[in-house]
Order: C-alpha cells, then sequence, then structure tokens
C-alpha cells in the first residue's frame, strides 16, 4: 500500500512531465491552446468544466468556450484555434450528435474541422449516450 506522500509525488511527477510535454509541444506548434474541448451546452458543459480544470491542473493550455473569441471574425478564429491544437476532445452528452445532420451545426462544423485537420479527436463518451442512426459522412 502507497502512503499519501507517495501518492504526492507521483502526481508532481506526472504533473512535471505533462508541463515538460506541453511546453515542447508549443514550440512546435506556436499555438496558445494545446487542447480544444467541443461540447453541447445541454449536457456536456458540467463535464467540459471538470475536463478544462483537470488539465489545467496539469499545465495544458485548453479552449473551453466560444467566449473566448469576443471580436473579428468569429468563424476563422475558431478553425484557427482548432488548427493550432494538437487534441480535440469531444464531450458526448445524450443526444449530442442528433444536431449534426444540419450543415450549419457548430458541433458538426467543429468535429468536420478537426478530422479535416488531422487532429487527436478523443471522444468521452457520457452515461446515456448513444450514437444516432444516421451521421453525415463527412463525420461517421
Amino acid at each position: 500500500m502507497h502512503d499519501k506522500g507517495d501518492r504526492e509525488g507521483r502526481s508532481h511527477f506526472i504533473c512535471k512531465i505533462a508541463s515538460s510535454e506541453r511546453k515542447a509541444m508549443k514550440k512546435t506548434t506556436g499555438s496558445e491552446y494545446d487542447i480544444f474541448i467541443s461540447y453541447r451546452r445541454d449536457g456536456g458543459e458540467s463535464t467540459a468544466k471538470i475536463l478544462r480544470d483537470k488539465l489545467t491542473e496539469l499545465g495544458y493550455s485548453v479552449f473551453f468556450d466560444v467566449e473566448s473569441l469576443r471580436s473579428g471574425d468569429f468563424n476563422k478564429k475558431l478553425y484557427e484555434v482548432i488548427e493550432g491544437c494538437r487534441d480535440f476532445i469531444l464531450v458526448l452528452s445524450p443526444g449530442a450528435l442528433d444536431r449534426c445532420v444540419n450543415e450549419d451545426d457548430w458541433v458538426r462544423l467543429e468535429i468536420e474541422h478537426a478530422l479535416e485537420k488531422e487532429k487527436n479527436v478523443i471522444p468521452v463518451m457520457l452515461r446515456g449516450f448513444t450514437f444516432p442512426d444516421k451521421l453525415p459522412d463527412s463525420i461517421n
């Protein structure tokens, strides 16, 4: 059995590794953000916040909310953030992909762009999530 000091030491060690990895990644991408989190506000927001908080604690710079894009060409800025990130986390709450049949759905557009730019897409499936019967070919 490990004692509390051992756990804290391991946690500190893991954080140092994550921080070193993040610094090396920033040098190669030049991006302000390491990770982009895509989610539906209805059902996925609380999980997305938890992921943001934990990843930030580990030293990652996380793009969490479109409210960070205050002015200018919104679409262009959003796509630039996705392009600059290595990882794209997709929070899949119940019904999260149902609206993706609409060509102008933001979650769909974010997923399409991440796939097009060959990002590391990490799905986080929440309890109750199921894939819809039909998805557009671009994200299927």
